[in-house]
């Protein structure tokens, strides 16, 4: 049977993929070393890396909308029949982009980073920094939001390493370089594909101009002023 290599994932979403591995690792590092080592703006990075997560997942979300045709979320995303189906063992090789479970694990994945980055937007270091909303909040509403910071990072690291697994089946059983792919953006597959079509440039603008627009709301505008404390001497 005739297979030829074709472009599946497009360079905004290798990027984006690569940029939230990257920051989620120095996410971990900022906390467990840096923050250990009692640096002083060892926070605020860690703050500037949460800030890069959420514009990330807005962009990814919006790229998935106006992206490529294997990037959007109405190609990859099945019912939970379908995806039920898939997992008892129908063949990878009708999937191009993500399979079923690939699918939920991106939306997994994606909800799990920005309840991380939105919660971070009320927390403190209690000692130098403050979160742009930390303040805002009551009581009860500032403890949830302290606890799902603190505690959805497991679910988060625990999906991760059910993705790098995931990899790995595919590599072994399935011959599946799923990494290469989304360093090249190539797959191997049968001729008879779905053509990407013209590169969505003016959807790529919208996604970054409305990524840009809301995160520079959120994070510059939106904000209460700070309350400022003061000590004499």
């Amino acid at each position: 049977m005739h297979r030829m290599k074709i472009k599946v994932w497009d360079l905004p979403v290798r990027i984006c993929h690569w940029l939230l591995v990257i920051i989620i690792a120095f996410q971990f590092i900022s906390v467990k070393v840096l923050d250990e080592s009692m640096l002083s703006n060892a926070t605020q990075w860690h703050f500037y890396g949460g800030y890069a997560c959420l514009a990330l997942v807005i962009f990814r979300i919006l790229w998935g909308i106006l992206g490529t045709y294997y990037a959007k979320f109405s190609q990859f995303v099945k019912s939970p029949i379908k995806t039920f189906h898939y997992l008892r063992g129908r063949g990878v090789q009708n999937h191009i982009g993500h399979n079923p479970a690939g699918a939920y694990s991106v939306i997994a994945l994606l909800s799990l980073i920005l309840a991380q980055a939105v919660s971070g937007l009320f927390t403190t270091d209690d000692i130098f920094n403050d979160a742009p909303y930390f303040g805002v909040l009551n009581d009860f509403w500032q403890t949830v939001a302290n606890f799902v910071h603190h505690n959805v990072v497991y679910v988060l690291l625990g999906f991760i390493v059910l993705h790098i697994g995931a990899i790995l089946f595919y590599k072994i059983k399935h011959k599946d370089n799923l990494t290469s792919a989304m360093v090249t953006g190539n797959k191997t597959v049968h001729k008879s594909v779905h053509s990407q079509g013209p590169f969505p440039w003016l959807g790529l603008i919208v996604c970054v101009a409305i990524t840009a627009l809301t995160v520079y709301l959120i994070i510059e505008v939106w904000p209460p002023e700070p309350v400022e404390d003061y000590f004499g001497y």
